[in-house]
Order: structure tokens, then C-alpha cells, then sequence
């Protein structure tokens, strides 16, 4: 008996319950957000409502700089690129064939905590540009394309200051997508101190002269431009106004607005779910609450009648509501509008006792009717 038991009791000691294999922890691929956001789409919200926030900021200070640039672009929307967005240092593919070169663009650059505003140091907030076909006499002249950009600098330090000023660049382009920088009649600025007796201590004297000079390009002491010719900081400069600018077609574009002021930036067509989740509720006649703007992919449905249909990829959903105070259009370039990349109409500078042609219009006039084709409404002239 006592064998017997011994056995039995050898026996169990002797079984393994069968090993388990471990659990495969599943392994998150690496986020698409560094990409998305390198290429000027955001894909996060982070503090992208501070990007706005911001963004109203330079635009209300660029109203006593540049009166028509802000009654434009109020509008319309300056391209708002995200603070990862990757630099750009050559003129996009596009820009080769001469009638695909865009007429005006315009790019906003929000701060970066590592790049705060400090009294003696102001950063390239906002910058935008146009194609002259009339340039005045005070710009070199040039057999091709002549593109002004502008930098603008504010000072966002104080709120109550009117501050920054504006740095102009004239660019020539060839056939060739060649750049030459342009001289121009620049307004130089000279101050001259007072050391000659107690009455005039501490006082100074402005003179003002002006000279043929490449502007911005010489002036600013920017401290990657020191080493750099003329040539390259052309490059450098019109590069990164003129690739900002595309990035604004690269996604779905958004045009925010509050307060008379919109902003435009770009995001990933499958985030707009993410992006929104906080609007406003806008609901259908039936009582649910519709759906935000998505793709619907191809897929197969079968009807009542037992008929198979297969159902081609398209467009769906919200694309008119308010978010966080703003009041957001969705929209994707070249579907429910023309692509601003399309529009390539020049600028005509007129002198004041010059009569302007009647089958021109101002820009005023050709904001409105690009602020309303963004908006759906029909467009009586076309882009091209």
C-alpha cells in the first residue's frame, strides 16, 4: 500500500501543467506625427488654439504697417504652419513652369519657446508675397517675374504697442526659376548724437537718405546670414515664404475666424475627428448630431432589392461649425474650391493720377471675391 502511494505521489510530483506561452505585448508603431507636422500639416492640437491666438495678435499689429496686406489677409487667411515644420532651402517643383507660379501667398511663423521675443530681439513673424507685372520705377528692372516679399517683424512684448516694422525683398525670376535679388530705392536711416555743450546733452538728429540698396537683405544681422552672399540669403528668404505659402494645399485646409480675423492652416484629412471633438453640436432635422467632415472609402451595399452597388470613395459630414470660439470651414483645395496655389494674377501698381484700366480690379475687390469662392459662392473670373 504504502508502494503504491509512493508511486502515486511520484507521479504528481513528476507533472508540469503545460507552459504558456508568454503574451506578445503589442507593439505601437511609431507615431505619423513628426511626419505629418515636418511637411506643414498638424496633426496634434496641442496648443494650437494659442497658435491662434497669436496669430490674431500679428495680424492686428500688421493693420498699421501695412494697411491693404491686413484688410487681404483678415480675410483670407495667412497660411499657419506648425513649430516642427522642416525648413525649406529651394523653390518648389511648381515654380519651373511660369504659368504655374502663384500671383501671392503668405505665411505666419507663431513663436517658439525657444525663441521668445525679447527687447532687442524681434523674430520673422509674418511674410507674405505678390508678383509685380507693373513694378514701379524705384525697383530695378528685370526681363522676368519680379516678386516682392515682405518680412514683417512685430513686437509682441507689449500688447498696446503698435510695434515692428516691415523689411522689404525684390526678387527676379527667370525662365530658368533662376533668382536674382533686385536693388530698390531703400530709405536709410542715420542718427547722428549731440556732444557740443550742456544744452543739446543727449540729444540726437535723424537724417534720412535714400540709396539703391538691396534692403533686408543687407541690413538684417541675422546670424545664419553671415557667412552668406547676397545670392543665398535671396534663396534662403523667398524659399521659405514661397514653400510656407504651398503647405497651406498640403491637407484639408481650415479657416478659422473671430473677431474680423481668419486664420488658415492645414491639417491630416484622418484627424479631423480628433481636432473637433469639442465643437459645437450641430444637429439634422431627424435630431442626431451630424457627423464632422471625413472620407467615406469604396465599399460594397447591398440594397432592399438584394442589388449589390459598390460605392466610390468621397466626401462626407460637417464641414461648417464652431470651435472654441471660432467659427471653422472646412474645406479640401481643388474639391470644393479652386487651389489659392491656381490663382496667378500679377499686381499693377498705378501712380495717383493714373486712371486704373475698367477691366482691372483692386484688391479689395479681388479679395471679396476670393474670400467669397473659399466660401462656396460662385466666381465670376477664374484663376487662370
Amino acid at each position: 500500500m504504502f508502494a503504491i502511494i509512493k508511486r502515486l505521489f511520484a507521479v504528481i510530483l513528476a507533472w508540469r501543467q503545460p507552459s504558456i506561452p508568454p503574451v506578445k505585448k503589442r507593439t505601437r508603431g511609431p507615431s505619423r506625427g513628426k511626419e505629418v507636422e515636418e511637411i506643414g500639416r498638424f496633426y496634434f492640437k496641442r496648443d494650437i488654439l494659442d497658435h491662434l491666438k497669436e496669430y490674431s495678435a500679428i495680424v492686428r499689429k500688421l493693420k498699421a504697417r501695412d494697411t491693404d496686406a491686413y484688410s487681404m489677409y483678415r480675410k483670407l487667411g495667412a497660411t499657419v504652419i506648425p513649430r516642427t515644420t522642416r525648413a525649406e532651402y529651394y523653390i518648389p517643383p511648381r515654380w519651373k513652369t511660369r504659368k504655374l507660379r502663384p500671383g501671392f501667398g503668405s505665411v505666419v511663423w507663431t513663436g517658439r519657446p525657444d525663441e521668445a521675443d525679447t527687447g532687442d530681439i524681434v523674430n520673422t513673424k509674418f511674410a507674405y508675397f505678390r508678383r509685380l507685372d507693373r513694378p514701379p520705377s524705384e525697383i530695378q528692372s528685370f526681363a522676368g517675374d519680379v516678386y516682392e516679399v515682405l518680412l514683417f517683424y512685430p513686437d509682441l512684448t507689449n500688447p498696446k504697442k503698435t510695434g515692428g516694422f516691415l523689411a522689404p525683398i525684390y526678387v527676379g525670376l527667370d525662365e530658368q526659376c533662376r533668382l536674382t535679388p533686385l536693388r530698390f530705392q531703400w530709405t536709410r536711416k542715420q542718427t547722428i548724437i549731440h556732444k557740443d555743450g550742456r544744452s543739446r546733452k543727449g540729444k540726437h538728429t535723424t537724417l534720412k537718405h535714400q540709396e539703391w540698396s538691396y534692403g533686408a537683405l543687407e541690413d538684417l544681422a541675422h546670424i545664419d546670414w553671415v557667412s552668406m552672399t547676397i545670392e543665398e540669403r535671396t534663396l534662403t528668404a523667398f524659399s521659405m515664404v514661397v514653400s510656407g505659402h504651398e503647405l497651406g494645399s498640403s491637407g484639408l485646409r481650415i479657416a478659422a475666424t473671430k473677431n474680423g480675423i481668419t486664420a488658415a492652416f492645414s491639417i491630416d484629412l484622418l484627424r479631423t475627428p480628433y481636432f473637433f471633438s469639442e465643437r459645437e453640436p450641430v444637429y439634422a432635422d431627424e435630431g442626431h448630431k451630424k457627423r464632422i467632415f471625413h472620407i467615406v472609402r469604396p465599399h460594397k451595399r447591398v440594397l432592399a432589392s438584394g442589388v449589390e452597388r459598390y460605392v466610390k470613395s468621397h466626401f462626407r459630414g460637417l464641414r461648417h461649425f464652431t470651435w472654441g470660439g471660432y467659427k471653422v470651414q472646412i474645406s479640401m483645395p481643388g474639391t470644393h474650391h479652386a487651389d489659392l496655389l491656381d490663382f496667378n494674377g500679377g499686381v499693377h501698381m498705378f501712380d495717383e493720377d493714373e486712371q486704373m484700366p475698367k477691366d482691372f480690379a483692386s484688391q479689395e475687390e479681388m479679395t471679396d471675391m476670393i474670400a467669397g469662392h473659399l466660401a462656396g459662392k460662385s466666381m465670376a473670373t477664374t484663376f487662370q
